[in-house]
């Protein structure tokens, strides 16, 4: 699995439903620590699938959120991408006792948007003290499907 993720982080982009596919592989990992513990519920516009994002760019978000210890409560992850206009929007709403992206890991995370994409996107965190959210703005460009198995 790690092994794959290597890989595909080699690539200067993914396809968005290969990044949902190494999200759900580390989701399902950390489920198995987190049991009942970790809610988790995705939405993907089918369309959207094909979309062009760096590799990995969601599943550093998540690391730093799982970071902390099953036993210090439950979390809930609400993951959604849709299309509007000529921009990709992907939303995460973290419910739940745990550490807020970083600034430097927002930072990199617009360096490597630009890099790739030519083009600036945006990220947005909206933190609370029970919950933080990050929607990820990036500009629509479409990628053959690529697997991660």
């Amino acid at each position: 699995l790690y092994r794959q993720w290597l890989v595909e982080a080699e690539k200067p982009l993914i396809s968005l439903g290969a990044e949902m596919r190494m999200v759900e592989q580390y989701l399902a990992l950390e489920q198995k620590r987190w049991k009942e513990r970790l809610r988790v519920r995705t939405r993907v516009e089918l369309e959207q699938e094909g979309q062009a994002v760096p590799p990995l760019i969601l599943l550093s978000f998540l690391e730093q959120a799982l970071t902390g210890s099953p036993a210090d409560g439950s979390v809930e992850m609400d993951i959604q991408a849709s299309g509007r206009e000529s921009w990709l929007e992907i939303r995460m709403e973290v419910r739940g006792s745990v550490p807020s992206p970083s600034p430097d890991s927002l930072a990199q995370a617009r360096r490597r948007i630009l890099a790739v994409l030519e083009r600036e996107g945006s990220i947005a965190l909206t933190p609370s003290e029970t919950s933080w959210g990050l929607a990820l703005n990036l500009p629509k460009r479409v990628l053959e499907a690529t697997s991660c198995s």
